[in-house]
């Protein structure tokens, strides 16, 4: 899996944003992934959804992070997004 984020925010912040969170995201994708069905996954329309929905959920863990270094302020502000996509390079369906 490749994460893809946002150019506005630098890399550092973000990388240091997802290794706070990276245990909850895997649980959270692991979970997710475990509840589709054979037939949610066929075709690419659908793996296009589930891709959006997993960049989503992703996002969902950095919604109201807080900076405490720069006076507590939202690090998203304007309801940015942390990711921009989520890519596989492989989708095994089993």
């Amino acid at each position: 899996m490749v994460l893809e984020f946002n150019p506005k925010h630098p890399e550092i912040e973000s990388l240091v944003l997802f290794r706070e969170k990276k245990a909850a995201m895997r649980d959270w994708l692991k979970n997710y992934l475990g509840s589709l069905t054979i037939e949610d996954v066929r075709g690419e329309e659908k793996r296009r959804h589930i891709n959006s929905q997993i960049t989503e959920g992703f996002n969902q863990f950095f919604a109201n992070w807080r900076v405490l270094s720069t006076n507590n302020k939202l690090f998203f502000p304007n309801g940015e997004k942390l990711l921009t996509k989520v890519l596989f390079k492989e989708f095994a369906v089993q």
